[in-house]
């Protein structure tokens, strides 16, 4: 008997995402793109052009520059024309700045976080010179201790062997 294949599911998630149907009358309603999402879209793809070109070797660059600012080109007009649905999200305005603060932000906490690591060695590096230092008052004082009379380092109520007075002699 030859081996049964596994059936499919179907309406997997990546399909919901990857695709999606719209119906004539919505197509209709679209609009062009707004300024600000076009303005935010070309800052992305000349910052993406300038990565490139800054990795690029020095006797391709002039070919890459020529062939990215040709794309660059291309992509502009076709934006500049195309029709986009509603922008559910807002537009891109203030994405950049938000952007830029988030990094300035976290490029200060990376700083306060390593000011805090150094602060937290130099905590222990204090501690341990203090525990040296304990260590070396304790075995002083333990010298000390055994150089003493030995009526001295005894407990004076054993060695005296003195009673406790009576609660009725210290209430009167």
């Amino acid at each position: 008997m030859p081996p049964r294949k596994k059936k499919r599911k179907f309406g997997s998630r990546s399909a919901d995402l990857t695709t999606k149907r719209f119906a004539e009358s919505e197509i209709k309603r679209w609009k062009k793109m707004d300024k600000t999402s076009e303005d935010f879209l070309v800052d992305v793809l000349d910052e993406g052009i300038s990565t490139i070109k800054t990795n690029s070797k020095k006797d391709q660059y002039s070919k890459i520059n020529e062939q990215l600012q040709e794309c660059r080109h291309s992509l502009v007009k076709k934006w500049k024309a195309i029709k986009t649905p509603k922008n559910t999200f807002g537009t891109y305005k203030g994405l950049q700045k938000l952007n830029v603060s988030y990094s300035s932000t976290l490029s200060d906490i990376a700083q306060h976080q390593e000011d805090l690591e150094s602060a937290v060695q130099k905590a222990e590096k204090a501690c341990k010179a203090m525990e040296k230092e304990l260590e070396k008052r304790q075995r002083c004082l333990e010298e000390e201790s055994t150089d003493l009379h030995p009526l001295l380092r005894a407990d004076i109520k054993t060695v005296l062997d003195i009673p406790t007075i009576p609660r009725f002699v210290m209430e009167s």
